[in-house]
């Protein structure tokens, strides 16, 4: 099953490693670490869906809401996101 992504950009490791040469190393591990993060997230969503018998409309409507939270962390400014000083608020759905 395909789950369209609403901002236009196709998130993939190729993407990722596209902006690699723009972080530190430490940067691009955490980006890393969050990519994967990200996938294992999408990928227990549709193994839940599967075995609670969800419907399409649900499981799309739940990815779109991890995907759209990983948006709003993805705005924050990486020193602030990388500073374990700093809280972050969590996304408002």
């Amino acid at each position: 099953m395909h789950v369209l992504q609403t901002n236009g950009l196709r998130l993939t490791r190729e993407t990722l490693e596209q902006h690699l040469n723009t972080m530190t190393v430490e940067q691009g591990q955490q980006a890393y670490l969050a990519y994967g993060n990200l996938t294992d997230t999408v990928q227990t969503l549709r193994v839940l869906a599967r075995g609670h018998g969800a419907s399409e409309k649900a499981l799309a409507h739940a990815i779109k809401a991890v995907r759209r939270g990983a948006a709003e962390i993805g705005r924050i400014p990486m020193p602030r996101a990388l500073s374990r000083s700093s809280s972050v608020p969590a996304p408002a759905f």
